[in-house]
């Protein structure tokens, strides 16, 4: 499925759907760079935590999903295995990045949706 790579102007309904694990090389190859880091501080809900990389993504279909980490470990390679986390309305926003993902590695990741 297409999708497109969005600037912050793309806002995502939901909270957390999921999460996997991959590099911030494999994201940066599927998805291009993440967004710049924003120093403003966060305002209203819609980060709950203190985000250090994110890709906001639209698919064909109308899905949104945002992907982030956290700002945990400043230290982690950036070949580095690292948990993500999918932001998005449905937990079919998961399924939609982990298969935008797979599509171009070539070989499946495990992802896990949250049950809320």
């Amino acid at each position: 499925m297409k999708f497109e790579v969005c600037d912050r102007s793309l806002k995502v309904e939901g909270g957390r759907k999921g999460h996997f694990v991959t590099s911030k090389a494999t994201l940066i190859e599927v998805f291009g760079e993440p967004l710049p880091e924003d120093l403003a501080p966060k305002e209203g809900i819609e980060w709950e935590v203190d985000v250090r990389y994110e890709w906001r993504l639209r698919f064909e279909d109308g899905n949104t999903a945002i992907v982030y980490d956290l700002k945990d470990d400043p230290t982690k390679a950036v070949d580095e295995d690292t948990q993500w986390y999918v932001k998005g309305e449905r937990s079919l926003a998961v399924r939609r990045v982990v298969t935008a993902i797979e599509r171009v590695m070539g070989h499946p990741i495990v992802a896990f949706e949250d049950h809320k």
